[in-house]
This record gives C-alpha cells, structure tokens and sequence, in this order.
C-alpha cells in the first residue's frame, strides 16, 4: 500500500481492519504519522491456511482515515484466492532455487540444493522434471504414493562454461497414475512392484548373455568402452551388475499438471582490475596520519572474496635510497581497511589506507590481497601494492582530533587573537569547539600533550587579545617528562546564550614550539521538554474531574529543577464559590528532573463554567536557556436532560405525558394500580439530551423485582447529543405480587439522580368456574366408524368482577376422546357462559386432560377432566337361546319365546331392539316375519342387572323358512344379539298375469298366447275356467288343470275376433281355484281387414280328381323367424298347416288344387 502525504501540515493515518487467518497488516487498528511531502510503502501479507471451497476467494475490508479530517476516508477491499497442486516443493521459497555462485576454478565446480517433494493427493502420482543442460535433478523422475514424500537435490553444473541464470524455468510435472492390469470390465488394481520407485534406485543381478558379452569386450579392448551398467563384482564366473530399476507398471488416469520451477544460479572465474600497485606517503612525524585511497573493481559475475595481509619487505629487496630499518623491529604503520571481505559481481570496493607511525623509521611494506578463488596465470596476477612511508620524530604532539569547518562557519564581527574585531590573523590556528547543554553549566575539555623527546621540558599557554570569561584554564603551567605525557584541563562555563572565544597561545621553553589555539564554545538547549506539548481535556462535566499526566524528559547527564510559573494559570489555580477543586491542578508544582530520567505531572481539570478553556502555561528549568510551554485545552459543560412519562393512555387530558422531576426537587410517583397476573401493563419513558455534549446514563433499583423490567435500553449507556431515548416501564405479574416500596433511580452524567416512587400489585382475574375437576366416570368405548353418542357435563363460568369485561378463551385443542365446544367470549360483569364438555372414549384405558382457559389473552385457568374408557357388554343369560327357533307353524297360528339379557359392563347400559327395514318390503324384517317383541323401547340396566325379552311369532300368511338377527342397539352401535328362524305353511297361487294384450289381428285369422298357472303353495291347486266369461272372440284350453305344489301350467289362449274393431276387450275371465279367491282375467286386442295389396289371386286349372301345384313366396324382412299357421278355404286346395320363415329370409308355399269334379264354366 503506498501511501504519500501532499499535504503542507502532518498527517495521521488511522487503519481499521477485522482480524483475519488469511491477511496479515502490521498496521491494523494501528495508526502511521507522515510528514509533509513523505511517501511510505506498508506491505500487506495474504498467508491462506486452507483452499477455499471452488474456487472461492477470501475477502476482507481495510478502512483506512485521516485524523482531524473526516473527508479523507478510503476503504480497500482485499482480495485473495488460494490453490494448491497435486505436490508442493518443501524447504524451497517461492518455488524458486538461488544456487551459490560457481567459480570455475575451484575443485568442484558445482552447486546443490537439497529439497522435498510432498503428495498432497490422495492418489499415486507419478513427477517428472524437464531436462535441463545445465540443472539437474537427482532423482529425476519418479512414484509418489499418496501424502508420500520425495528427497531430491538439484545441481547446477555448467561443465566449466560461464554461465549466468535468472529465474530459468524449468518444468516439473505431476501425473495421477494408478496400478491396475487389463481394460474394461477384466481390468483389476494390483500392488506396485516397487512402492516410491524413481530413477535414482538401483539393483545389483547377474549378467545376461548380451551383456556379458559386452563386459567381454570391453575388457579386451585396449580403448575404454562405455557401458550403460557397472559391473560390481565376478561370483563363481557370472559377472554381477548395477542398473537402474525398471519403472512399475501403471496406468496414467489424468491431464498431467504442470509447475514452473526458476533457477538462478552464476558460474564464472575471478577477475579484477586495481590501477594502485605502489603508494608512498609523505614524510609524517610520529603520532601522525596520513591516508590514501584506492578502488579494486570485480569484472567477474561472481562475488570476490579477498583478505589483506602486511608484510615487511626483506632487506635485500627494500629500494636503494630507503634507510636500513629500525633494530628492534617497530610495529607497522600501516591499515588497510576493511581488511577482508567480498566484493560482489560487477562491482568495486574501496579501500582506506592509512600511515599511523608509532615510531621514527623508514617503512617498506608490501600489502598482499589474497583471493581465494583466483587462479594465478600470465593473464590475472596476483594483487600487490607497495608501501612507503617515513617517520620522523617531534618535539611535541598534542592528542587532538582532527580539524573541523569551525573556521569557515566562523561569524565575523567576532574578536580575533589579538581582541580586534577582524580576521584571524594567525596563520596557523588549531581550533577547540566545546557545546554547552543549558547556561552555568561546567564543561570540561581534556586532551593530552606528548613528549615523545628524551629531555624533559616546561610548558605554558598565554591568553591571547580579549579572552571570554566563560573559558579558563586549569593548567596553565606545568612540566612534560620525557616520554611522557601530560593532561591539559579547559573549562567552559557559559553565563549567557551565544558564541564564547578565547585565543591561547602554547609554548615550551627553549624549542620552536609556539602554536596558537582557538577554543569556542556555544550554548545549545539541553533536551530537557515535555513529552507532550498539549494536552486537550475535550468536554467536562462542570465539578467533575478530568486527570492527564505528563512527563518531563532529561536526555542530559546532568540534574534540572523545574517550576511552574503560576502566573501563566491566569487564577485557575484557585478554588471558586460552591467547588470543591480549582480549575487546574498541577502536582507537583516544582521539583528536580534526574540525569537521563523523568519525572511526572499530574493535571487535574474541573471547569466551573460552560465555556471552553486555553491555558499556556510555562514552566522554567534552571540552567535552560529557553522556557517550557504547555498548552492546555477544555470545555466545560452543564447537563441539559428532560425525562417524560407517558402513561399507556392518556383518556381525555391528551397524551398523558408529564415531565419528571429530578431528586433534589422531589419524587416522581409511579402507579401502575392492579394488574391481572400474565397481563402486562407500560408506562414509556423518554429520555432528551438537550445539551451540547454526550451524556451517559445507567438505572438501578433499591429492590429486585422480576415482574418490572426497563426494557428499551442497556442498564447503562451514552445518550448522543440531541438524541433522544425511548424505553418502557413494563409490569407484567405471574404471581400475585405488590410494587410497594420500590425505588427506581435514574443517574444522568453520574451527578443528577430521577427517583421514581412506584406503586402496584400483581392480582388474579375475577372469573368463577364451576369445577375446576370433573370425573366422568367409566363412558363406553365408541366403535370405529359408530355415531359418537358423548358423555356431556356443562362448565358455568361467571365474572364476578364488578368492574371490568373479562375475555375467555379455551385453548384447548379438541381430541377424538375429548372435545369442548367453546369459542372465545367476553363476559361483561355478572354474565355466564356455559361451556358443555363432551367425552366419547376409543379405547379402553384412563383419560385424563388439561383444558387451559385463557383470560385476557394472558392469565391461565386449567380445568382438569377425567373419564375412563370401557367395553360395553350385552350378553344372554343362557347362550343356547343364540339360535332362536320358532318352527314351522300354519298360518293364522302363534308361538311365544322369552329371552334373559345381561349387562356384563362396568357401566349402566340404555339398549333397545332395532326392526331393521326389510328391501323392497317397506316393512321391518321383524314385522314382515309377523314377530312381535317386548320391550319395544329403550331398556336401562345397571351393571350385572338382567331383562326378559318376550319374542312372539304370530304369521298371518304363508312364510318361506326364514332366518333373521335379532339386532339390539346400544353404545352407539347396533349389534347381534341372536339368531331368529321359523316357517308358516298355506295356500298360494297366482297367475302370471291378470292382463294378457293380442295386439292386432286381421280379421280372418287368430293368435294364441301361453298363460302360466303358478302353485307356489305347499298343496295342489285344482282349477277351473269359467267358460260364460269369455266372450264370443276369445277362448282358453284346456278348461281344467289339476297343479301340483311348487309348479307351474301354461294355459293356450286363444283371440279370433269375428269383426272389424280398435278395441276388442273381454274383462273377468274367471279362474275358480279350489281353497282360494277366484283369479280373474282381462284380454285385449284389435282385429282389421287385410289389405288389398297383400291378396294375390292363383288360378288352377286342372283335370277332375288330378292335382295342381304352385308356389306362393312367403318374405321376412324381420330378424326373427316367423312361424305361420295358414287357414285353407275350401275342400279341392291342400297345404301344410304351419310354416317357418327365417329372419331376412323367404319360403315357398306349396298349395294343391285336387278337384274332385268339373267346374262350370262361366256364362
């Protein structure tokens, strides 16, 4: 994230930002402080621990704002995506190999990395890394089982060549593989023959016939032959080899995936330039240095590393003109520095040497760069520099560090040596710059004069011109042995803030020796402050107490005293009217700042008055030039809050709302009067800041009580400036319970305290029910698929409060067993509602329920029922009357039958006899078998109590044996009680029809009809036909017929109408019938002329007593088959009496003429 600050003041920059597992900011709720015109790059790190589900991302919000200006607030999304291959390369970062630099000239020229290969798939994969000339990889392809791991090491081997890599790729692949023989449906997994196999593994066996043959070879060959295995040893004449182990077999079940791996890695030989062979120094008296520098240039591509060595050059080999060297060997003047170390490709180093002599002599040194990696030929020699340097000896040496620029910054209307204002006009002046942390205070300078001569001397410095006061000289005079030293003391005390000079001048008696020397001193603060310059209280209660502390910081080695001036305070220091404290505090007011310590202040704020506050106070530190400024800021401010309390409703004087009263005016009274229990009843609270500022709050109680809640707010919390808060007072009893005595208090900015007085009581709704409890009882189980017949009890509920509705409402859900028909009601005072409760039981076993009623929707009143399921049980007395047998009696006659019935049940049993209806009779089966029954209506019987049913069967016709239930009706279901049969004999007979239609006949002809006689009775019927009733145009054969029982006779009867009519009827044909009614008959038809158009005429002629034959075609253009009975006229034509025509089909009639005699002719 780079940041940069284009402002003209200095910025801080806030950061907000949710820990993550994923993002790491080392700034996160943290903040950075920029300059003007500074730029800064903060670094965001994405560390995932897992892959996220498909692909997905992780994302994370960094806020980031400007302090003090609410327009600069920027908000970066980060956004990261985590993935992971088949196999991760361990120990290696950023999947990148940096290979040490090769130098081509070292014995092994060739570096290598060892790393890891892990599996993270859950199945074989098979690895493989892409050939390179110069990178190579051992093993180089290879098996991984799954969550196996693989050690590989790369080596980077140029073969002497210079070469130089970059992030060179190279590929390393991944394949899933499996182990498996055969396709398709024959194909089946097996076990590797070599479980991790790579390239790299070897196994040792005999030598086939090929290859022993190649071994042969090659040992007669006088050349090296090479082979593709190593022969490890002969056994018994069999030649045993090495090779490679030959890759299990596999299948590839996947895309191979593939991972860029980058290489860098250098390989080159040594090579540097250096222009410096030879240094000689100037002369330089003892105790003096000289220095030179020189460049020594890597042109190689990989790193030099070098080490200096110093050797004395021989006699033989010092230069003709240098001197003979000093017995004993003195210790060697010079320094190369740094004196080892590597210079990196393409690159140069410096090297500083200087010429320090400790002693007089002339120094011939050779300095010997070693480098290890360089290989000494004509083309690259071997790095020498030559040195020289003489030494001579002083007469005095003064242990001073080296000049400084003081001269050149010196300001000139300064004095000079000899107290003119001017130019220095020594030509030669040693400067001395001393700087004073604060006024009066003592430095002091000491350094050392050397006689490095054999003869002891005296020594002086002499003021020069017009001296400062603040410098003095502890020694002034004194005596230097010989090769001795002695210490020089100056002290510089300033008395003022500016630049102090003083000119000394420094003599030995009897030498040469006369320098002069400038000592200058300034006065700079001493870093004596506060580690705050401002302290801003921001808002505050008026009387309340805002406490800051600060610290005062000495960096200095030495002690200073503080005081605050109390002047700066502007009166703030004293205690106003009605306070308790002063505005501003400070403790301590004075005191002592330790050497490179610390000391704390404590700053109490308490404003008086709403306004805001600016104070600069100062504080002195003695010995500090300048004074210490402290700016302090506030505001006071008073609490300006309003409580209102709303009642739930206000009726007719509006709202309801009235303001509360703070405590030191009185009490604010709260009444919630009675409540009945799980109601709830509120009162709402609202709470106004008013004022400028934030405000906190917090409630309490004198005593607990779970029924009243505050509800709406924290118990304690900050109220915003010109917000408002809504919360209630919420009473909501469960039990009877009173409020008397309970004190809410209400603290506003901890200072202003609201009471509220409150009053109330939890009380029961005044509904009175009948019973709380009912038993029903043993009730009869209903049966599956019956009629409920429940068991009903009424529930009277009255409201006896003689002031209020009260609501009512069963929450009970209705059950098969149990059901209460009850809807929700509001009973006005004294009103009754009845509630009827209906139990029907479906199983045998207890019952027991619950039923809550709800009052006002909130108080619970339950009404507990209990009833008993049972089987209800008709039985007979005797259980041989279960078959019941009238016999077989004759009509008109009676037989009588009592039964006993029991009820076995455990309850009182209603039961009554059902006459089931009889279809297609409309009678009842019992009535229409003629059986009379007593009891006819419902019977009642206790438990183990009896009944005599009476059974009477009185036919009054003839009566098929019949077998019917008597059916008996009780718990709600009809059942069999026992079993009815009987008969009753008699005379029965019927026609099968009293009409009998002949439709239309031509006149002329006649139709026959059959007539069925049934005797269903159990004698023979005779019977006879009335001939008188017949009429002229029907008749019936035969006349008498004699039946037997259980048959049937078919009557002919026989219409031949005997003139042309619509309607021809014969009413009351009479059948008499021995032992029975007679049976009457009405037949009916028509008779019409035939029509022209049907009559043909046939003409025979024929000779006497000689028959003639034609043909008439008879045509049905019917489906059915015609059976017709033809009527011949006259005594000379014969036919056949009947004839069959099929449907859709023709006949010839045959007619013959046979006269018996001639006929007369006509006319």
């Amino acid at each position: 994230v780079h940041l940069s600050n284009d402002g003209v003041v200095p910025c801080t920059v806030l950061f907000e930002m949710e820990s993550s597992a994923c993002f790491y900011f080392s700034k996160a709720n943290g903040s950075e402080t920029m300059e003007p015109g500074e730029s800064r790059q903060l670094q965001v790190i994405f560390k995932p621990l897992k892959v996220g589900e498909a692909g997905a991302s992780e994302e994370l919000p960094l806020k980031m704002s400007v302090m003090h200006n609410s327009y600069e607030s920027e908000t970066l999304l980060l956004t990261g995506t985590c993935f992971s291959n088949d196999a991760l390369i361990e120990d290696i970062e950023d999947d990148e190999f940096k290979f040490d630099e090769v130098d081509l000239n070292s014995p092994n020229p060739s570096s290598h990395i060892a790393f890891t290969v892990r599996s993270k798939a859950e199945v074989p994969l098979r690895f493989e890394f892409k050939a390179h000339e110069h990178f190579k990889f051992t093993p180089n392809s290879g098996h991984l089982p799954a969550g196996a791991t693989k050690d590989v090491v790369a080596k980077f081997d140029t073969g002497g060549e210079n070469k130089t890599y970059k992030a060179e790729c190279v590929e390393f692949s991944t394949t899933k593989i499996e182990y498996s023989t055969g396709e398709g449906d024959e194909k089946q997994v097996v076990e590797p023959s070599v479980v991790g196999w790579d390239d790299s593994m070897k196994e040792v066996r005999v030598a086939t016939e090929e290859e022993a043959q190649e071994i042969a070879k090659a040992s007669e060959s006088e050349e090296p032959v090479p082979l593709n295995f190593k022969v490890v040893e002969v056994v018994n004449g069999a030649s045993m080899i090495e090779v490679g182990m030959e890759e299990p077999v596999h299948t590839v079940t996947g895309e191979p995936t593939v991972q860029p791996l980058r290489c860098t890695g250098v390989a080159d030989v040594t090579k540097f330039e250096c222009e410096t062979r030879s240094v000689v120094f100037k002369s330089a008296a003892m105790f003096q240095k000289r220095v030179h520098r020189f460049v020594v240039s890597n042109k190689g591509e990989t790193q030099l590393s070098y080490n200096w060595a110093l050797e004395n050059v021989p006699m033989a080999s010092r230069p003709v003109d240098a001197a003979r060297p000093a017995h004993p060997a003195v210790p060697c003047p010079f320094i190369i520095e740094p004196s080892e170390g590597a210079i990196p490709a393409q690159s140069e180093q410096q090297f500083t040497l200087t010429f320090f002599p400790l002693e007089v002599d002339d120094f011939c040194y050779v300095a010997r760069c070693n480098m290890p990696s360089l290989v000494i030929s004509e083309e690259s020699q071997e790095l020498l520099v030559s040195l020289r340097g003489k030494s001579t000896r002083p007469i005095v040496h003064i242990e001073l560090a080296d000049q400084n620029d003081y001269l050149s910054r010196r300001p000139p209307n300064l004095r000079n040596e000899l107290g003119l204002f001017g130019q220095i006009e020594a030509s030669s002046v040693r400067v001395i710059e001393l700087e004073s942390r604060g006024t009066r205070v003592r430095n002091t300078k000491r350094f050392h004069v050397i006689n490095p001569t054999s003869n002891s001397y005296e020594f002086s410095w002499i003021p020069q011109g017009n001296p400062s006061p603040a410098w003095s000289c502890s020694t002034s005079k004194g005596m230097i042995l010989a090769g001795k030293r002695g210490e020089m003391v100056f002290e510089y005390t300033p008395d003022e803030v500016g630049i102090a000079e003083s000119f000394f001048r420094f003599k030995i008696e009897g030498t040469s020796v006369d320098e002069v020397f400038l000592f200058t001193g300034s006065v700079i603060e001493p870093v004596v402050a506060f580690d705050r310059q401002r302290i801003d209280f921001g808002a505050q209660l008026l009387g309340g107490v805002l406490t800051d502390t600060i610290h005062i910081m000495n960096d200095e080695s030495l002690p200073f005293s503080f005081n605050f001036d109390a002047m700066s305070m502007g009166g703030a220091g004293d205690v106003l009217p009605g306070f308790r404290r002063p505005v501003l505090e400070l403790m301590p007011m004075s005191g002592l700042v330790p050497p490179n310590g610390r000391i704390p202040i404590t700053v109490n704020f308490s404003p008086s008055e709403e306004k805001f506050y600016n104070f600069n106070l100062i504080c002195h530190a003695r010995k500090k030039p300048n004074q210490l400024n402290l700016n302090l800021k506030g505001e006071g401010y008073a609490v300006h809050t309003k409580l209102m309390l709303t009642e739930e409703s206000g009726g007719d004087d509006g709202d309801g709302a009235r303001e509360m009263i703070e405590s030191r005016r009185g009490v604010n009274y709260v009444d919630f009067g009675n409540v009945h229990l799980n109601e709830k009843l509120v009162k709402k609270l609202c709470i106004t800041n008013t004022g400028k500022f934030n405000v906190d709050y917090s409630w309490s109680k004198n005593r607990n009580n779970p029924m009243l809640q505050i509800l709406g707010c924290k118990t304690s919390g900050s109220l915003r400036k010109g917000d408002k808060l809504d919360l209630t007072l919420e009473f909501s009893p469960v039990t009877e319970t009173s409020l008397e005595g309970i004190i809410l208090t209400c603290t506003i900015a901890g200072r202003y305290d609201y009471m509220f007085q409150i009053g109330g009581s939890g009380v029961r709704p005044n509904l009175h029910f009948s019973f709380t409890e009912f038993d029903f009882g043993s009730r009869f189980i209903t049966a599956p698929g019956a009629a409920l017949e429940p068991s009903e009890s009424v529930l009277l509920v009255t409201n006896r409060d003689l002031e209020n509705s009260l609501s009512i409402d069963c929450a009970f859900v209705n059950q098969r067993a149990m059901r209460v028909e009850s809807k929700p009601t509001v009973l006005e005072p004294g009103d009754a509602l009845e509630i009827p409760f209906l139990f029907a039981p479906r199983e045998a076993k207890d019952f027991e329920f619950d039923v809550p009623f709800l009052v006002n929707g909130t108080s619970k009143q339950n009404v507990k029922i209990k009833g008993k399921g049972v089987y209800a049980r008709l039985e007979l007395v005797d259980l041989q009357q279960s078959a019941l047998q009238f016999g077989s009696i004759v009509e008109g006659s009676n037989v009588t039958r009592n039964v006993m019935v029991v009820n076995k049940s455990s309850a009182e049993l209603t039961f009554n006899i059902v006459d089931e209806m009889k279809v297609g009779f409309g009678k009842g089966i019992l009535e229409y078998n003629d059986i009379i029954y007593f009891p006819a209506g419902p019977v009642v019987l206790g438990p183990r109590e009896t009944v005599t049913i009476n059974l009477s069967f009185s036919p009054q016709k003839r009566l098929m044996p019949f077998t019917e239930d008597l059916m008996v009706r009780y718990a709600g279901e009809t059942r069999k009680l026992l079993t009815l049969s009987g008969a009753a004999t008699g005379f029965e007979v019927m026609l099968e029809t009293d009409a009998l239609p002949f439709g239309v006949v031509m006149a002329g002809s006649m139709r026959t009809r059959k007539l069925n006689f049934e005797n269903s009775g159990d004698m023979p019927a005779r019977c006879k036909w009335l001939e008188g009733t017949f009429g002229e145009d029907f008749s019936i054969s035969p006349i008498e017929a004699n039946v037997p029982p259980g048959s049937e006779f078919a009557f002919d009867v026989t219409f031949s109408p005997t003139y042309i009519s619509d309607d021809i009827r014969q009413e009351g044909i009479k059948l008499l019938v021995d032992g029975s009614d007679p049976l009457t008959l009405t037949c009916t038809g028509s008779c019409v002329p035939q029509p022209d158009d049907t009559i043909n005429t046939l003409s025979f002629t024929s000779c006497a007593r000689k028959e003639n034959i034609q043909n008439i075609k008879i045509s049905n253009p019917t489906d059915k088959v015609w059976t017709l009975t033809p009527v011949m006229k006259g005594v000379h034509w014969f036919a056949m009496d009947e004839v069959s025509v099929p449907g859709k089909g023709s006949v010839d009639y045959c007619v013959t003429y046979y006269p018996l005699g001639m006929t007369k002719k006509e006319g």
